[in-house]
């Protein structure tokens, strides 16, 4: 089905029953709102990365945003795993080289490059959760 809107989209499933808990066609809303929470995981932890120091670890700058935002819509044990795997996160210095890697832009440009990732991420996240609430979908499995 082709949807001209977010809108559209949400208002035609939550019609037709497609966003009911057992129901057994495929949710675009379902797979959306679980793109929107991780982009929500994105949008801070960028913002975190570039007000953070040098001193900082990533692994506690990402779990810090894994508790702010998606570990609310996960299992206990997807949680554990989730933190274990943050200890193998690089260092600041090391994330931030691989994340300049083709580039070479000095590590200022890709903090401010962070920080206004983070800063256009929110209205359209911010857009986007004002959606799925009015359609009362924020709490899909």
């Amino acid at each position: 089905r082709n949807y001209k809107s977010l809108q559209a989209m949400l208002e035609y499933e939550v019609s037709q029953g497609i966003t009911a808990v057992k129901g057994s066609l495929p949710s675009a809303s379902r797979t959306l709102l679980r793109l929107h929470r991780a982009l929500d995981f994105i949008a801070l932890f960028f913002k975190r990365l570039s007000e953070s120091q040098e001193s900082d670890k990533v692994a506690s700058i990402a779990s810090n945003s894994y508790n702010e935002t998606l570990a609310n819509f996960h299992p206990w044990l997807i949680r554990k795993g989730t933190y274990l795997a943050m200890y193998a996160l690089p260092s600041r210095a090391t994330l931030l080289a691989k994340m300049n890697d083709q580039s070479k832009m000095p590590e200022s440009d890709v903090i401010q490059l962070l920080k206004d990732i983070s800063t256009i991420i929110r209205p359209i996240y911010n857009e986007t959760q004002d959606l799925y609430s009015k359609n009362d979908l924020l709490l899909l499995p």
